[in-house]
């Protein structure tokens, strides 16, 4: 797939919906569904729209790095936010240049693609409120 200035931004939402950190994965997919409705509702990024797609990383490492190649290869994302733990995050990362992007934080992506950010946890909110 060759994206062009009118195609949407894939982003790719890799979190655990399921678990015992299941309420941190969900707060980051609620998140991530709010801050692309507020970026879409202002006429998206560069005229372009944000389109998400989900996958469950689950507590388990081979499930994360399965579903973050699915996001990938199956998905096409340009993008992938999520690993909440950094045991989720170093299998998921991709090895290949022509890999998606990825980032940490759905702070640090929308900052670098010069969209409005949000934080996921209330603590988060305050401290990055306090400091802006």
């Amino acid at each position: 797939m060759h994206a062009n200035a009118t195609d949407p931004i894939r982003l790719g939402i890799a979190t655990d919906i399921t678990g015992p950190i299941a309420p941190s994965g969900n707060a980051c997919w609620q998140t991530a569904q709010l801050v692309a409705e507020e970026i879409n509702a202002a006429g998206g990024i560069n005229g372009r729209q944000v389109r998400l797609f989900l996958e469950d990383t689950a507590p388990d490492l081979k499930v994360a790095v399965r579903h973050v190649r699915k996001l990938m290869q199956e998905r096409e994302v340009t993008v992938i936010l999520g690993g909440i733990t950094s045991a989720m995050r170093r299998p998921s990362k991709p090895r290949s240049s022509t890999a998606a992007r990825r980032c940490t934080s759905t702070r640090s992506c929308m900052r670098a693609s010069n969209a409005p950010s949000a934080c996921s946890t209330p603590a988060r909110r305050r401290r990055s409120n306090a400091t802006s």
